[in-house]
């Protein structure tokens, strides 16, 4: 394992205990004379968190909506991601498959393979947007989950969604799942929802902190980012160098990732806007998940790369750099439409 890799490892099996002390210690008997690490969560702050919209129902919220209301925001939040009809990706499937699971080409979409449409609106209310997720209000929730519906042939295009309708959708493969027979769950789900507890809200940021600078000093601000010098249309990468990152992208990184994830759509909510810089300290701080930073800059570099040219940017004459400050310089941008 790398040095880095070394630190991370540490980091994960230290951090939990200082936090649990650090919590343990706040709420004992005298409070706060270890730690002075957060307050207590109030009941209108513990209220304010979403509930967990579970396969009954239960949780969710007052609001409304139609397919034919949601059609519009589909096609202007969804829709660079799923599809124009939920069908063509780049990202997952969200309508069709209904029948394969059983063959070798099964497609696992939400007609297909969703058990329960109150968990669809759980899901899409917490995760979605992609690029900025929980920012949809309940009305628009269950316009954009009954239109999801309607892709489906679930539903019909002016049927109401609510709190009352929602929970009484047969979804196609509502029998396809099985209660987990384990007996420590089956106990755990037989028994009443236990309140939130009111846990330190802010430790876990404090702690953070303490770690990156020594107690009682500021933390370190973070450097302005240097001005842009030119954009990845300019091409700013050879396609031999990206062809060497496709070699050492299979090599290393196929086992758990698809190229799929890193283009269309998903890509342009990701890192369109932000300077290639980012990208590449993303990769070469985190990845390979096993020995994160293991890989030479050279290496890294030629990733980035092969993930440009996965996204139809132009090759040129010059290698991407693997300097910092220079890739920090390079703005990802949108290719303008054909």
């Amino acid at each position: 394992m790398s040095e880095r890799g070394a630190r991370a490892a540490l980091a994960v099996v230290v951090l939990p205990v200082v936090w649990a002390g650090a919590v343990a210690a706040q709420t004992s008997a005298g409070g706060t004379a270890l730690t002075n690490l957060g307050s207590p969560a109030t009941p209108e702050e513990i209220a304010d968190r979403d509930p967990i919209v579970g396969p009954g129902g239960e949780g969710l919220p007052a609001g409304s909506g139609t397919a034919a209301e949601g059609r519009a925001l589909y096609d202007r939040r969804c829709a660079a991601c799923h599809g124009a009809t939920g069908r063509e990706g780049p990202d997952d499937r969200l309508a069709g498959g209904q029948g394969s699971l059983a063959g070798e080409g099964a497609r696992k979409t939400v007609g297909s393979y969703w058990p329960a449409a109150t968990t669809l609106w759980d899901y899409v209310n917490r995760a979605m947007p992609f690029n900025q997720p929980g920012s949809l209000a309940p009305d628009e929730v269950y316009a954009v989950v009954a239109y999801v519906l309607y892709l489906n042939g679930i539903v019909g295009g002016d049927d109401l969604i609510d709190a009352g309708t929602l929970p009484r959708i047969e979804m196609p493969n509502r029998d396809g799942f099985v209660p987990d027979p384990r007996p420590d769950l089956a106990e755990a789900s037989g028994r009443a929802r236990r309140p939130p507890v009111a846990v330190e809200a802010r430790v876990a940021v404090e702690a953070r902190v303490a770690v990156e600078a020594p107690i009682g000093a500021a933390a370190p601000r973070a450097p302005a980012a240097p001005p842009s010098a030119g954009s990845v249309l300019d091409g700013v990468f050879t396609a031999a160098q990206a062809s060497r990152g496709e070699r050492t992208f299979r090599e290393v990184c196929a086992a758990c990732h698809d190229p799929g994830e890193f283009s269309g759509g998903r890509f342009r909510i990701g890192w369109v806007g932000r300077p290639v810089g980012e990208l590449f300290e993303t990769i070469s701080t985190l990845m390979p998940e096993a020995d994160p930073g293991s890989l030479s800059r050279g290496e890294y570099a030629a990733i980035v790369a092969y993930l440009l040219q996965l996204n139809d940017y132009p090759a040129g004459d010059a290698d991407l750099p693997s300097n910092g400050r220079a890739l920090g310089r390079l703005e990802i941008v949108a290719r303008p439409a054909p």
